[in-house]
């Protein structure tokens, strides 16, 4: 293109942006950049702001090229050599015929803004950009007419700052060490009205401009840079601004250093070390009486959104804490004088956030290395005589020391004082936990230490070594900050959202150490976002869901973009590290492969997607939600779940699945909600037994393991931290195993290590909001195996104080919940080996064997499940107490209403006039009953059971309604189940899946009964005699012999066992079968009235009797034999060179339909149940997923028509 045409295109391309944006600028408002001197060339005019190469480029001035300039009246540029704005610069307001020989040809990155001529703030430097590590002292003096009622300040520094009025420091650590994103910048706000008075004032600030490589998390920029903006209120003049009036001095004290490569990897954050040559300081230079007339006047760099700093966005957090100067654990015995080089060592005692200081007596040159970390070093050079240093910038005591290293002593030193200040983020620190269990309170202290030394301008991985802002360690310090802090923490996890989700890619998807761009992790990705829900519940912040809806929903997309035809998500190449966890066992994370982690996590965001979606009045969008989650539930266990070993695997790559368990998989299926009742025995097994994962992923499996069984939760919790209770340090290790070597050096500081605190008090102690900002909470405690625990919990609405007290006989809930919430008490059903069968408050009965009392202002009851009786309370101070039941009767018999007065106990069998009163139940004195689940009550008027008659199948508080009130004369226990089971079923555990067996197959007296793999031989068959009542006698059909509780005990955990049929009857070898309502039983030996039960999932575990609380692992379904051998001889039998495979078997939701060696593409399949019933009918491909997700669980016969051909396929459906 030549010369004219290149420049009739460019001046269309400009003329067209500035009539697309609406934007009417005259050639007088443009500069013109050239590419020859004497603006002479190839030449493009660009109206105000900022060109990087692309922009340039695209305006027709390629990279390079530039020799001479003009710039309109009333505007600056400033030219840099490198793109994004970076490397060295200067600014200049004069047009330039020629930029000299140090830039010609050498420009990259353009910002052209206009000058300030209405007082209006600048960013200002020197004339060059830099260079790196500079420290900058600025001056400035302004005279106020009168001392301002206010001085509302916006302060920014490229990078950190310190503030002086009048020579009062005012900001210590001012700045942030982030962007709020890859492109702005972060400013502090203060009110200096304090520190100003009437007449002269003396502003300085001091800037370290650090630059040098990026930080994981750290963004750099090219230009050091300082911007001040005073509004001042009652005062004359009304504004203090930084401009060219300001004067500037590069500080001479501080010398060069080199930037660390940290633990001999990589530039992990910004780690400038600081050499401070006290010979050389510009004493008093804060002062007002200090001469600067040699200072030069800064150079202004444009105002905001000038580049590199662009826009400014307020810090959003507060300032940090500042303690006072403290002394070492071992200050009296740390030496006062020393004559030749030594290191001086002070004990701070614990791992914390500090500033060394010092004060001595020094000839000058004496170097004093200070040093509170492997990582990280400072260095201050005396001058002669008596001097004070504090360190500029914090350090984080991960040895528990600090050392001074004094070289180059040359005379007598005296130590006048070596001490430290503590500095943390700005947060009060609120939670509390404490217990019976040493090791507990241990792990919960060193957990608090790890949080509070986590965090300050950003959360850490860890303060030492790294400083990075990864969101595998942050989702889980927002976790337990809630329990720890008051709400300025909020702030801090409000940052860093806004961090990750405004740095997010064009498609989507998130960078994991934002605002810095190293890394793209899916999986803790998954985590941040999954956790928005979680920040809204605990904090009831509504807008901040809004604010960053739009980034929700493209993110969510992306997530959608990444999933395959059945809605799985496949691990993607490209810049993504598909990394989860550093621990053992670590199957594939292969591209291409659907995880078992990645999916779990993904249904977690489609949560917290739809949820948000709901609140947010988006209707359209969480039905699209809804959609992809339906996808991934559906075809999850089909993908993961392997039926054979009962447990979850790894991945499934291209239909194979992984032959990797692990306790990562199986816990996080569990808290993606897919897990049924077989399934999650199955997940209990694994995380029992296998201890795979790192520290980072233990939270999760912990939690996963709580929501099971809590004493198996706490077990683990303390052997797989057992190493780091018992370390020396105060806070806790990156890695289980305690390393300290230079090669691969593990951090004792980390994180993701803490999340046991969250553990501790919001499921030990079960204090967790249920609905926002703790307007209602539970206090569901899981006793664990520990006997007292309590804690604090901060809330929006107040703090929530919870304790928990275990003895033999009660225990007692306490509680106190602030104004504005409702609390949901659970009360444990199962603490104390036996059946709670009352609970008081404040004295008060409440409830009693199953009834509602109800008679406490302000406590209602809620609702009881398996594990917990619940009631919910108002705001107040509560005191709950559960006694146990104490007779293992069948049914209690009580003098007064309200199961009080004189109570007896009875076992199955008749009760005459005379029986009654020798057990102490006198006539006529029957006021209420307790009734055991499986049996009954008649009451008769008169002895010898005759007379009018009552009968009660449940418990009854108050029997006055009834004519034999008071008027009980004899009594019959009697069982009272189901009555249509009769014949020969399998018997099919409903938490294990596995079937009740006689061991061995033996036919001996006393061989014991297990559950284990479907095998259909006579020994996994019984035969059911309906003895009346519900009554059943059991027998093993290969034996002949009956199902025994062994020596009749009415104990939890006996045995049980085969033994020959005693006649006459003997109760503990007859069972009440009753039914739960879903299709599955629970067998109760009809002598202890406990339920038959099974422990774990593994083939071969004992069958016992246990306590009745509804334990699904006491739950049976019975199935015919008959009915299914006779489906399936009713079915044609199928051509043998072709052949079907149903997978998986036994199923829970979906199985996939095959059939081999033959071309048929269409099946035609027909499910019959156990009574020949055809319950579902279909036409499928060969090959696709067939839903039986809504048939109740059993044995079904699957025949399926291929061709001329009929197949059946025998299958369990959970």
């Amino acid at each position: 293109m030549n010369h004219t045409k290149f420049t009739l295109f460019r001046n269309y391309f400009l003329l067209l942006i500035c009539m697309l944006t609406g934007v009417h600028l005259t050639s007088a408002q443009q500069a013109v950049f050239y590419d020859d001197v004497n603006y002479g060339g190839r030449s493009v005019a660009l109206s105000p702001g900022s060109y990087s190469i692309a922009s340039l480029t695209a305006a027709g001035m390629p990279d390079n090229i530039i020799s001479s300039f003009t710039v309109p009246a009333g505007y600056q540029v400033s030219l840099f050599e490198h793109d994004a704005f970076g490397g060295a610069s200067f600014t200049t307001s004069a047009s330039m015929s020629w930029i000299g020989a140090d830039w010609n040809d050498k420009v990259s990155s353009i910002v052209i803004s206009p000058l300030s001529t209405d007082g209006s703030a600048n960013w200002i430097w020197s004339s060059v950009a830099g260079p790196d590590n500079t420290w900058m002292a600025f001056r400035k003096k302004v005279t106020l007419s009168a001392k301002p009622g206010t001085a509302i300040t916006k302060i920014a520094a490229e990078s950190k700052y310190q503030l002086y009025v009048n020579n009062q420091l005012v900001v210590k650590d001012g700045g942030l060490d982030l962007r709020p994103d890859q492109q702005n910048t972060y400013y502090d706000e203060v009110d200096l009205a304090p520190y100003l008075q009437a007449g002269e004032n003396t502003i300085a600030v001091l800037v370290w401009y650090r630059a040098g490589q990026g930080g994981y998390s750290q963004i750099t920029t090219g230009n050091g840079g300082l911007f001040f903006d005073a509004r001042l209120s009652g005062s004359t003049p009304s504004t203090i601004a930084s401009d060219d009036s300001w004067k500037f001095m590069v500080h001479p004290s501080f010398g060069p250093t080199t930037l660390l490569i940290l633990n001999g990897q990589d530039y992990k954050w910004i780690a400038f070390p600081i050499s401070y040559n006290a010979q050389v300081e510009p004493s008093g230079w804060t002062t007002a009486a200090f001469n600067d007339a040699a200072w030069s006047n800064a150079v202004k760099k444009g105002v905001p959104a000038v580049a590199p700093w662009n826009k400014l966005v307020p810090r959003g957090i507060p300032f940090f804490k500042e303690y006072e100067l403290s002394n070492y654990q071992n200050q009296s015995a740390i030496t006062t004088t020393i004559a030749a080089n030594t290191t001086i060592t002070g004990t701070v005692g614990s791992n914390i956030q500090l500033r060394p200081y010092l004060r001595v007596n020094a000839p000058a040159g004496v170097k004093i290395k200070l040093v509170v970390n492997r990582h990280y070093w400072q260095e201050y050079i005396t001058k002669a005589g008596d001097q004070e240093f504090e360190c500029l910038t914090w350090q984080n005591s991960s040895n528990h020391t600090v050392n001074y290293e004094f070289t180059n002593v040359t005379g007598q030193v005296q130590i006048l004082g070596l001490k430290y200040r503590e500095t943390s983020y700005n947060a009060e620190t609120i939670g509390q936990f404490t217990s019976s269990d040493a090791s507990l309170n241990t792990l919960w202290t060193k957990a608090k230490n790890t949080s509070k030394v986590c965090m300050r301008d950003q959360y850490y991985d860890c303060p030492d070594r790294e400083r990075g802002q990864w969101w595998g360690d942050v989702s889980e310090q927002i976790l337990y900050s809630f329990y720890l802090y008051d709400t300025s923490a909020n702030k801090l996890t409000r940052k860093a959202f806004r961090e990750l989700m405004n740095t997010q890619k064009a498609n989507g998807s998130l960078y994991t150490t934002a605002p810095g761009t190293r890394f793209h992790l899916p999986d803790q990705n998954l985590a941040a976002v999954a956790m928005l829900w979680k920040y809204y519940m605990y904090t009831g912040d509504k807008g901040f869901l809004q604010e960053l809806y739009p980034q929700i929903k493209k993110y969510i997309q992306f997530c959608a973009s990444t999933c395959n035809s059945d809605g799985m998500m496949i691990l993607q190449g490209g810049d993504a590290w598909n990394w989860i966890d550093w621990g053992d066992n670590r199957g594939s994370v292969d591209v291409g492969s659907a995880n078992t982690i990645f999916n779990s996590l993904y249904i977690n965001v489609l949560d917290m997607a739809i949820n948000t979606a709901d609140l947010l009045g988006q209707a359209g969008d969480k039905t699209y939600y809804q959609g992809l989650q339906t996808k991934v539930k559906t075809n999850f266990n089909n993908y993961f779940w392997n039926s054979a070993i009962r447990s979850y695997v790894y991945y499934n790559m291209n239909g194979t699945k992984s032959t990797t368990v692990d306790d990562r998989s199986n816990a996080w299926a569990l808290l993606a909600g897919v897990a049924d009742d077989n399934q999650k025995a199955g997940i209990l097994n694994v995380l029992k037994n296998r201890n795979d994962a790192g520290p980072y992923q233990e939270m999760y499996i912990e939690q996963a393991l709580f929501m099971l069984d809590g004493t198996s939760a706490v077990n683990r919790m303390k052997s797989r931290f057992n190493g780091m209770i018992n370390s020396w340090s105060s806070t806790l290790w990156e890695e289980f195993t305690e390393t300290n070597s230079n090669a691969g050096y593990v951090s004792n500081n980390h994180a993701w290590s803490a999340g046991p605190l969250y553990l501790m008090n919001a499921y030990l102690l079960g204090v967790r909001p249920t609905q926002p900002a703790y307007t209602e909470f539970t206090f569901l405690p899981q006793a664990g195996g520990v006997t007292t625990f309590s804690g604090t919990v901060p809330t929006p609405k107040g703090n929530i104080t919870a304790s928990f007290a275990n003895n033999t006989s009660s225990f007692t809930q306490m509680l106190t919940n602030p104004a504005g919430t409702t609390a949901i008490v659970g009360i444990p059903k199962e603490l104390l080996s036996a059946v709670t069968a009352e609970i008081k408050v404040g004295g008060t009965t409440i409830w009693k064997n199953g009834t509602n009392l109800g008679s406490v202002a302000g406590v209602t009851y809620y609702q009881e499940d398996q594990k917990y009786i619940q009631f919910k309370v108002t705001s107040g101070t509560w005191q709950f107490v559960a006694y146990p039941r104490t007779s293992n009767a069948a049914v209690i018999t009580y003098m007064d209403c309200n199961y009080t007065g004189t109570a007896i106990g009875l076992g199955y069998g008749d009760y005459t006039l005379t029986q009654m009163k020798a057990l102490g139940i006198t006539d006529d004195a029957i006021s209420s009953l307790a009734i055991a689940e499986g049996y009954k009550v008649i009451l008769y008027a008169d002895d010898n059971f005759t007379g009018q008659t009552e009968t009660l199948t449940a418990s009854n508080s108050c029997i006055t309604w009834s004519p034999l009130h008071d008027k009980t004369t004899s009594i019959r226990v009697l069982p009272n189940g189901v009555t249509n089971l009769s014949g020969t079923y399998f018997i099919r555990n409903r938490a294990s899946g596995l079937m009740l067996d006689v061991n061995a197959a033996s036919t001996a007296d006393g061989a014991s009964m297990i559950h284990s793999e479907y095998n259909g031989n006579d020994n996994q068959k019984f035969i059911l005699t309906h003895l009346g009542d519900g009554n059943y006698k059991i027998l093993a059909k290969h034996s002949g012999k009956s199902l025994d509780v062994t020596g009749a005990s009415l104990d939890n955990g006996a045995l049980l066992i085969q033994h020959s049929y005693h006649d006459p009857i003997e109760h503990h070898q007859n069972y009440i079968i009753v039914a739960t309502g879903d299709g599955y039983y629970k067998m109760i030996p009809e002598h202890s009235g406990k339920v038959l039960q099974v422990n774990g999932v593994s083939g071969g575990g004992l069958v016992h009797q246990w306590t009745n609380t509804g334990q699904t692992n006491g739950q049976w379904n019975f199935s015919a034999t008959a009915a299914v051998a006779t489906v399936a001889a009713a079915l044609p039998i199928a051509d043998k060179a072709v052949s079907l495979s149903v997978d998986p078997n036994p199923v829970t939701n979906a199985v996939t339909i095959r059939a081999a060696n033959t071309k048929e593409s269409q099946l035609y399949v027909r499910i019959y149940n156990t009574s020949g019933t055809v319950v579902s009918s279909r036409q499928i491909s060969n090959g696709q997923l067939l839903d039986m997700s809504a048939l109740p669980a059993g044995v079904y016969i699957i025949n399926v028509k291929v061709g001329k051909s009929v197949f059946s396929k025998k299958v369990i459906k959970y």
